[in-house]
C-alpha cells in the first residue's frame, strides 16, 4: 500500500485564487476613538443601568409575591394541625383552610415568582457589570483603551445578548 500524501494549501498563499479572497487593507489604520463612539459607550452605560435598576424592582416585586402566597401556604397547614382537635366540630373552617392551602400553592406554582425573582436578580447583575466595564474602559486613556472597533463589537454583542435573553419588565397579571 502507498502512503497518502495529504497537501494543504493555505488560502492566503495560493495565487491561483486571489482575485476570490477579501484581503485585509493593509493601509488600514483601527478605529480610532471618536467622541461620538464615546457617548455611543455613554448611551449604552445609561441604559444598562436604567435595566439594572428596572430588574431589581421587578425582582423585589416577585419576592414579595412570592412571600405573599408561599409563606400563608405553608403555615396554614401548621396551624390546621395544631387546631385539629378543635376544629373537628367545625368541619367547613377545616375543609376552608385546605382549600385555601391548595389555592396559594397552586397560584405560587403557576406564577412561579421564585423563578421570576432569580432571574431578574441574576439580569440585574449582569447589566450592572456591563455598565461598570464600560465605564471603567471610557474612565481610561484614550491610548491606554482597548481598540474602539473591537471594543464596540465586543460590548454591542454583549449589550444585544442580555437585552434579547433578559426576562420582560412589561407589566401583567401573571409576570
Amino acid at each position: 500500500m502507498e502512503p497518502l500524501e495529504i497537501i494543504i494549501e493555505s488560502p492566503r498563499n495560493s495565487t491561483e485564487n486571489s482575485g476570490s479572497i477579501s484581503r485585509d487593507n493593509p493601509d488600514r489604520r483601527e478605529v480610532l476613538w471618536e467622541p461620538r463612539l464615546e457617548t455611543l459607550c455613554d448611551k449604552w452605560h445609561d441604559d444598562c443601568l436604567v435595566r439594572s435598576t428596572q430588574h431589581d424592582a421587578k425582582a423585589k416585586i416577585h419576592k414579595r409575591r412570592f412571600a405573599t402566597f408561599a409563606l400563608p401556604a405553608i403555615i396554614l397547614p401548621l396551624i390546621m394541625s395544631g387546631l385539629s382537635n378543635i376544629l373537628v366540630d367545625y368541619p367547613l373552617i377545616s375543609s376552608s383552610g385546605m382549600a385555601l392551602t391548595a389555592i396559594l400553592t397552586g397560584m405560587n406554582t403557576f406564577f412561579n415568582h421564585s423563578k421570576k425573582q432569580t432571574q431578574h436578580f441574576d439580569y440585574s447583575g449582569k447589566f450592572f457589570k456591563l455598565a461598570t466595564e464600560i465605564e471603567k474602559e471610557i474612565a481610561k486613556r484614550k491610548k491606554d483603551r482597548i481598540a474602539a472597533d473591537v471594543y464596540l463589537e465586543r460590548v454591542s454583542m454583549d449589550y444585544n445578548n442580555l437585552a434579547f435573553n433578559a426576562p420582560p419588565l412589561w407589566y401583567s397579571l401573571a409576570y
